[in-house]
């Protein structure tokens, strides 16, 4: 979690919290942060409210939390984006490390690679040897363009390239 600005006062938060993520409502980075929220909020004894602003590889919701006083009412949770957009985008319009304060860290997230059970693939080594034997036939869903899905997704299947 991120947040714009420090919340140094010894009584904080005195208002309503704001919570910025760059996820659409329903997935996984959404839900996870739901679940913290009513905690929070039991814990402050102030509201918490979650705003979903996905897309542009997630350079709307931290524009959105850029564009808000940094008074640490408005805080951002992001997920692997800071990481991935200065790799993958010609020109971004800040530098994350410049612009932010990381507050903690939430999740770790693991991934798993499926696959139709009527494939005959055990092993990723074996789903690359039944995609090169059916080239064009075999296609991946992801998260989204540049997410870590889509990379990894991109990356076992560069074989087609």
């Amino acid at each position: 979690m991120l947040t714009t600005g420090p919340a140094d006062s010894a009584s904080y938060p005195e208002r309503t919290v704001r919570i910025v993520i760059g996820a659409a409502a329903g997935a996984g980075g959404d839900t996870m942060i739901r679940l913290l929220v009513q905690a929070l909020s039991d814990r402050w004894q102030q509201p918490v409210v979650v705003e979903n602003r996905s897309g542009g590889s997630g350079l709307i919701s931290a524009n959105e939390v850029l564009k808000s006083p940094a008074d640490g009412y408005t805080l951002y949770v992001s997920n692997d984006s800071p990481a991935i957009n200065p790799s993958v985008m010609e020109r971004m319009p800040f530098e994350y490390r410049e612009v932010f304060e990381p507050v903690s860290l939430l999740v770790l997230i693991d991934f798993k690679l499926l696959v139709r059970p009527d494939l005959p693939a055990k092993t990723a080594a074996d789903l690359i040897t039944v995609a090169r034997s059916r080239p064009g036939e075999l296609s991946f869903a992801s998260a989204g363009t540049f997410t870590s899905h889509h990379l990894l997704g991109n990356d076992l299947i560069s074989w087609r390239v």
